[in-house]
């Protein structure tokens, strides 16, 4: 989507550029004819144009000059290209726990992509139960490269993880 301008013919067609030189009309009219450009053009022009920027589609109008390392040709593209890099998924395969019991994601080592220093969504995932419907978690906490979530109901043999989204 484009954003909406203003033509010269739109400009042209209102105002006192319409009169003839030496005005023939009363003061009351010749105020109205100066002020009409401002108030049949521009101010509509303007208002439409705040509800295209409100509009959720705006930022695919909107061009950028993307970062090294980005892409995109408007801030949507953008936006999508940066959510699509800061977020990944950690799983663990095959975990079995009792309800109340923890899962912590990386089961070995750190991983740098999980920190309470920076700032991200940290998401718990996981296997869907047969009738459809998610396992429910108590809790999710970020510290030192590992998540630890802990778990509303037993599951077993269930894959697990997080979904970790910097921002």
């Amino acid at each position: 989507m484009a954003f909406t301008r203003i033509t010269n013919e739109e400009l042209e067609s209102r105002g006192a550029t319409t009169l003839p030189d030496a005005p023939t009309i009363p003061a009351n009219q010749l105020k109205q004819e100066f002020d009409a450009p401002a108030k049949e053009v521009v101010a509509p022009a303007v208002n439409h144009l705040m509800e295209e920027l409100e509009a959720h589609t705006a930022a695919g109008s909107i061009g950028v000059d993307p970062p090294t390392g980005r892409s995109g040709d408007n801030l949507q593209d953008l936006l999508t290209d940066m959510s699509d890099a800061a977020s990944s998924l950690i799983l663990r395969e095959s975990v079995t726990v009792s309800a109340g019991g923890t899962v912590r994601i990386p089961s070995s080592g750190t991983d740098s992509r999980i920190s309470t220093a920076s700032t991200c969504i940290i998401e718990p995932v996981c296997d869907y139960k047969s009738d459809g419907t998610p396992y429910a978690f108590k809790s999710c906490v970020a510290s030192d490269g590992y998540v630890t979530i802990t778990m509303a109901e037993a599951i077993s043999n269930v894959t697990i993880g997080v979904r970790v989204t910097n921002i």
